[in-house]
Order: structure tokens, then C-alpha cells, then sequence
């Protein structure tokens, strides 16, 4: 069966006000995943890095949305959090991540974490747990995107999807170098070539901007709001069925309606597709969210408009 691999590259940073939903409720069942085999991680906690507040806890939402809500099997889904993500480790569950699926089933990767650019700027790398602040370190500790590749490749599954909750300009949210001295090039996010298979990427922003948290408590933008699209916020149409585009495009309007500090405008590059069942969650009123935030200089916040 023709296989497609979907990237869905990601955020580096944080945050969420009170009245966003709480994905942490568990999704209705769906089911779909049966076949499916997937990696979760998230490096909240790196050992030298800066801290991507939120990220263990999107990554666990993840693992319960794909556990629960599309009924991937318990023994086919691993779990990686803080220093559980070294680069042996993501090497050796991807690969069993890849052994595991089932023909026709879906191959799941999701990192959220930093990011950085490879030493050529044509790849992009997932830094490791145990990265240091040198050069030398983050290279050895990290995974890139073409190895990543690789290894799925030796699945049997008809699509991989992988999200990547990641910045890729070797800085962390704020706008720090994760190194540093260090002036990477940015390179532009190409997608990894898996063996006889198309590729979809979905990205959190042009390659020139910093992905970033919404604004209130601490989590990644992309991956929370990637989560709430696929449990039905983005499903537009009212088909039943997500796909790349609407989680894109929902989460393009989330991001330009509430976020102030930035500019960070979602891509998808490569074919739609469908990405999963909508469990028919209602989207979450964004005017009323930016209302329910006070403004700056501490003016309080006006009335919600109606839902």
C-alpha cells in the first residue's frame, strides 16, 4: 500500500489563559487508531537547555488523545518525557514505533521540544535532553529529520504522521540562542523523503518567524491548538473527518486572533489529507478569549461577547 508520511512541524514554547479547554478531559472514543503505533515526546526539562514550560504536559495529552480517543493499542504507543528523551532512546523507539504498526495503520510521531537548524542548514535536528550549550554537543545529541525519515521508512504502515512541536531556528521561544555566539542559518523546513511516499508538512510558522505559547498559562501554541483542532474544533465543514488544511487553518485563525507579541503564520506544504474523526468537541470562542484578558497597562477585561 502507498505509504505517506505527514509532518506536522511545530511550536517551541508556551502558554494558555483559564477559559482555553482543558484537553487533559479525556476525548471521546473514535477509534481508527487500531492499526496505528506511536511515539510521544516531551522535553520540558532539558539538562543545559532552556525550558519549554507545557511541553510534558501537551505531550501527555497526546499519548491520551491517541490512546483513548482513536484506540491505538496501550503496547504499540511509548511515552517520553524529559530525560527519557535522549537521542538513544528517540533512535531506539522510533524504530520500534516502526516495527510495531500495522499494515494500513498510521505511524504517529509527535516531539515537542527545541528544535535547531543542521550544521549544512539543509535539515532540520530534535535536540536531545542531554544536549549541552556547545556546538558539538547539540549536534551529537540531537536526531535529525532525514535519520528520523530513515527509520520509518522500514514501517509497514500507509501513512506516518509526525508533529513537530519545534522551532528550527536554534533559539528558544523568547528569542535566546540555544548556543550561545551561534548565528544559525534558518534553514526552510523540507520534507523528509520517506521511500515511495509523499510527504505533508505542517509547520508552525514561516521559517523566518518564532513559534511561541499562547498567551495566558504555559504551553506550546501549535501542538495544543493541533490537538483541539483534531478532537473537532478544526472539522469546518461538519464532515466528521479533520484534515491537514482545516488544522492549519484553524489554527492560523487561533494564533492571528489572540496572539499579540508575534507574528507566526502556520504552513502546510504537501497534499491535503485526512488526518483523523472529529469527536465533535465545539471550538472554543475566540473573541471571548480575547476580551476575558486584561489589556495592557491593567485595564480590565470587558464583557465576553455572546457565544
Amino acid at each position: 500500500m502507498r505509504r505517506a508520511i505527514f509532518s506536522l512541524v511545530l511550536s517551541c514554547s508556551l502558554a494558555a489563559w483559564a477559559d482555553w479547554p482543558d484537553l487533559s478531559k479525556p476525548p471521546a472514543a473514535v477509534g481508527g487508531g487500531e492499526k496505528d503505533a506511536a511515539l510521544v515526546v516531551g522535553v520540558e526539562s532539558y539538562l543545559a537547555l532552556p525550558q519549554v514550560p507545557g511541553a510534558v504536559q501537551n505531550a501527555t495529552e497526546w499519548y491520551l488523545y491517541l490512546a483513548n480517543g482513536l484506540k491505538v493499542p496501550p503496547s504499540s504507543l511509548t511515552l517520553l518525557r524529559n530525560n527519557e528523551a535522549s537521542l538513544e532512546k528517540l533512535k531506539k523507539y522510533a524504530a520500534l514505533a516502526a516495527s510495531q504498526v500495522k499494515p494500513g495503520g498510521t505511524l504517529w510521531f509527535v516531539f515537542i521540544g527545541h528544535g535547531a537548524p543542521a550544521k549544512d542548514g539543509k535539515d532540520g535536528v530534535l535536540v536531545g535532553f542531554d544536549a549541552q550549550q556547545d556546538a558539538d554537543s547539540l549536534y551529537a545529541r540531537s536526531l535529525a529529520q532525514g535519520e528520523l525519515s530513515s527509520l520509518f521508512a522500514k514501517g509497514a504502515q500507509a501513512r506516518t504522521v509526525v508533529l513537530l512541536d519545534a522551532c528550527f531556528s536554534g533559539r528558544a521561544g523568547g528569542g535566546a540562542p540555544l548556543v550561545p555566539g551561534l548565528q544559525p542559518v534558518i534553514p526552510i523546513l523540507s520534507t523528509p523523503e520517506v521511500k515511495g511516499a509523499p510527504t505533508l508538512v505542517l509547520s508552525a510558522g514561516q521559517n523566518d518567524q518564532f513559534a511561541g505559547p499562547l498567551p495566558g498559562v504555559a504551553r506550546p501554541a501549535f501542538s495544543y491548538l493541533t490537538l483541539g483542532a483534531l478532537r473537532g474544533w478544526g472539522d469546518a465543514n461538519g464532515d466528521g473527518t479533520v484534515d491537514a488544511r482545516e488544522v492549519v487553518d484553524y489554527a492560523t485563525v487561533a494564533l492571528t486572533s489572540t496572539v499579540k507579541d508575534r507574528t507566526q503564520t502556520p504552513q502546510l506544504n504537501g497534499p491535503n489529507a485526512p488526518l483523523g474523526r472529529s469527536a465533535k468537541e465545539p471550538a472554543p470562542n475566540l473573541a471571548a478569549l480575547v476580551v476575558a484578558r486584561p489589556a495592557a497597562g491593567g485595564t480590565a477585561p470587558v464583557a465576553a461577547p455572546a457565544a
